[in-house]
C-alpha cells in the first residue's frame, strides 16, 4: 500500500466524502434557493471555505481516533490498522494537528463565531477519541451530535448575517429551519444508532481494554432494545414527513422516502434481534451507511420544490 493510500484510508475518506456532499446539497438544494440574488456570491464563497473547513476537522477527528485505538483496532479490524504499519504514530499526530489547524484557519475566511465553533469540534471530536469513546453512551451522543452539526453549521454559518441584512426572511427563514431540523434530527438519531451497532460489533477488543461501552455494560440484548427504540423513533419521523409531504403534493420525495429510506430502515429493524456474531452486525452497520447516503441524497429533491 502506498502513503497516499494508507492516508487516504486513514482519513476515512468515503466518510469524509459523505460529510462533504451533505454540506453540499443541503447548500445548493435547500439553502441557495431561498437566498435573495444579490446575497449569493458572498455565501457561496464562505461556504465553500466552510466546507473545506469541516472536511480537514473530520478528517483529522478519525485520524486521532485510530492513533488511540490502536490496540483496539489489533483486535477488533486487524487488517485495517494503518498506523504502526504504513503510518507511524507520530505522523499520524501531525497530520491530526496540521489538519485541525487548517480546518480552524479556514473558518476564520467566514467570521469569528465559526472559528471558535471549529476548535470547539476539534476539541469535542479529541475528548472522544482519548477518553469519552471508552465510556458508556457518551462517545455515542457526542459523535452523533457532531454529525447533527455538520447540518446546522451548513443552514446557520451566516446567521448574523441573515438577521442583520434579511439574506433570508419570513417564509423562506421558516423553510430552512424546518428543513434543516427534519436533516439534524435524522442525522443525529442514524448515527448514534450506528454507533452502538458498531460497539455491539467491537465487542471482544472494547472488553479486552476496559471499555465500557453500552453492550459491554448492559449486553447485547439490552443494547439492541435501545437501539429498536430510536429506530422506532426514526420511522415515526419518515412517516411524519412522509404525511407532511403528502399535503405538499412533494411526490417524488415521497416515492424517493417510502423506497429509499423508510423502507431500508424497516429491514434493519427486522434483522436487528436475529443479529449474534460480529459479522451480522457489521452488515447492520453497512445497511444504515447506506441509508444515510440515501437521506443524504434526498436533499437534492428538494430543489424540485423550492
Amino acid at each position: 500500500m502506498t502513503k497516499i493510500n494508507a492516508f487516504l484510508k486513514l482519513i476515512r475518506w468515503g466518510n469524509v466524502l459523505i460529510i462533504a456532499l451533505t454540506q453540499c446539497l443541503f447548500f445548493y438544494c435547500i439553502k441557495l434557493p431561498l437566498y435573495r440574488s444579490n446575497d449569493v456570491a458572498k455565501a457561496e464563497q464562505q461556504f465553500l471555505f466552510l466546507l473545506a473547513a469541516y472536511a480537514c476537522i473530520s478528517a483529522a477527528g478519525y485520524i486521532i481516533n485510530d492513533y488511540f485505538d490502536l490496540n483496539i483496532d489489533q483486535i477488533n479490524k486487524p487488517k485495517r490498522v494503518i498506523i504502526n504499519r504504513f503510518i507511524s504514530r507520530r505522523w499520524a499526530l501531525f497530520l491530526h494537528v496540521g489538519l485541525s489547524i487548517v480546518g480552524i484557519g479556514l473558518c476564520t475566511k467566514v467570521n469569528i463565531e465559526n472559528c471558535l465553533l471549529a476548535f470547539a469540534s476539534v476539541v469535542v471530536l479529541f475528548a472522544y477519541s482519548a477518553t469519552f469513546k471508552k465510556k458508556f453512551l457518551i462517545g455515542n451522543v457526542l459523535v452523533a451530535i457532531y454529525l447533527a452539526w455538520i447540518v446546522a453549521i451548513t443552514a446557520y454559518f451566516d446567521f448574523r448575517g441573515m438577521l442583520l441584512h434579511k439574506i433570508i426572511s419570513g417564509n423562506n427563514f421558516d423553510i430552512l429551519f424546518n428543513s434543516a431540523l427534519i436533516f439534524v434530527a435524522f442525522s443525529f438519531i442514524i448515527n448514534l444508532i450506528r454507533e452502538i451497532i458498531k460497539d455491539m460489533e467491537d465487542v471482544e477488543g472494547d472488553r479486552k481494554y476496559g471499555c465500557k461501552t453500552m453492550p459491554i455494560s448492559w449486553g447485547i440484548n439490552p443494547s439492541k432494545v435501545f437501539v429498536a427504540v430510536w429506530l422506532t423513533v426514526l420511522i415515526a419521523l419518515l412517516i411524519t414527513v412522509l404525511i407532511y409531504a403528502v399535503r405538499l403534493h412533494w411526490w417524488w420525495p415521497i416515492v424517493y422516502g417510502l423506497l429509499l429510506v423508510l423502507l431500508p430502515i424497516t429491514w434493519i429493524f427486522k434483522q436487528l434481534f436475529s443479529a449474534q456474531t460480529p459479522e451480522d452486525f457489521h452488515k447492520l452497520s453497512s445497511a444504515i451507511k447506506w441509508v444515510m447516503l440515501t437521506g443524504v441524497l434526498s436533499m437534492g429533491l428538494f430543489k424540485l420544490y423550492l
